[in-house]
């Protein structure tokens, strides 16, 4: 079989053996992947790594820095694989949530952290590969057989991804030349949050010009034909978008959440003055408005709810209270609070 490419410099061509009985197919699949990796600039090893792997979607950053080619700077390296593993994160604890935020929760989901601690990261000069792991399929048939719901968590951790950096991308284009910042508010409908917008930024704080992510998708599982841009290019000038972009998610987050609903334990009471009430600080939890969960948010308190509070505090019991949330530096503070 012949499989053809058409470059700008001249058609590249390799032929795929159809019986592994041939007495010189090892030598013929040898040649397909040095092609396949002169084509694509890259080394045969990786050509056979993304072969190999058809349990697990694949996704490359390139990042050039200043440092000697085929090197990178100790600091700018860690700089990028803290950018990855936040990018992935936030990827993946958007999917586990299920639900548009404008801000992520500190405390992941579980499914998130399990997910970073499978996939697998190739870190190289320029280009650092991601793995992201997907379920194994069982039986061995051809996916066109099964009754899949849908894909596996891993993959739908993939697509978001891809959606949202997408959405990314196209807001702080817009915004460069318009100064507006509410397409990332739009944006949020597709997995945009100020998490992933900071983590982006991340990315290229160290890059000479800007960076890239190229999407591969494992064979195993069909996409979507709308997945077809595979390389989205951040260039330099939107990085400080970007940056902006995640303050105002977080600012824009407040107004999402004005009128809210705290649940959860007293985790530090702070008594203003003797007969006075005082303030206490809530670990929203379960019954907590959605965008205040695994959040702290301070409550100031009248003398004899901030007694009630003491109390609940003592015996290690949850309090409710409603009322209008605001954001005062980086911490959450409710006013007017009503217990229930």
């Amino acid at each position: 079989m012949r499989w053809t490419l058409e470059t700008a410099d001249s058609p590249a061509r390799v032929l795929l053996p159809a019986l592994i009985t041939l007495t010189d197919y090892a030598t013929r699949v040898a040649d397909l992947l040095y092609a396949v990796a002169s084509v694509e600039n890259r080394p045969a090893r990786a050509v056979y790594t993304d072969m190999a792997l058809i349990d697990a979607d694949t996704q490359r950053v390139i990042v050039r820095t200043n440092a000697p080619p085929g090197t990178v700077a100790v600091a700018d390296g860690l700089t990028t694989t803290a950018g990855i593993n936040h990018l992935l994160l936030s990827a993946a604890t958007s999917e586990a949530l299920g639900e548009n935020r404008f801000v992520l929760p500190g405390k992941k989901p579980k499914r998130a952290r399990d997910l970073l601690a499978q996939a697998l990261l190739e870190p190289g000069s320029e280009v650092f590969t991601i793995r992201i792991p997907l379920s194994p399929i069982s039986g061995q048939l051809p996916l066109r057989h099964m009754s899949l719901p849908e894909p596996p968590f891993g993959r739908r951790v993939s697509q978001l991804l891809y959606r949202a950096a997408w959405a990314a991308h196209d807001a702080a284009a817009r915004s460069l030349a318009t100064q507006d910042l509410n397409g990332f508010a739009a944006g949020v409908n597709s997995g945009v949050t100020a998490d992933l917008c900071a983590a982006l930024a991340a990315l290229g704080s160290t890059a000479r010009d800007g960076f890239a992510v190229r999407f591969g998708w494992a064979s195993k599982w069909s996409i979507p034909q709308t997945y077809n841009r595979p390389t989205i290019t951040f260039g330099r000038a939107l990085l400080p978008v970007l940056t902006e972009a995640a303050d105002f998610l977080r600012m824009r987050n407040t107004a999402h959440h004005a009128h809210a609903t705290v649940t959860g334990p007293v985790v530090a009471l702070r008594q203003a003055t003797q007969n006075s009430g005082g303030t206490v600080t809530i670990l929203a939890g379960p019954g907590s408005s959605s965008d205040l969960l695994d959040r702290r948010v301070t409550v100031h308190l009248s003398e004899d709810r901030y007694r009630q509070a003491i109390r609940a505090h003592l015996l290690t019991e949850s309090v409710t209270f409603d009322g209008e949330v605001t954001q005062q530096g980086n911490a959450l503070v409710m006013s007017e609070p009503n217990p229930r």
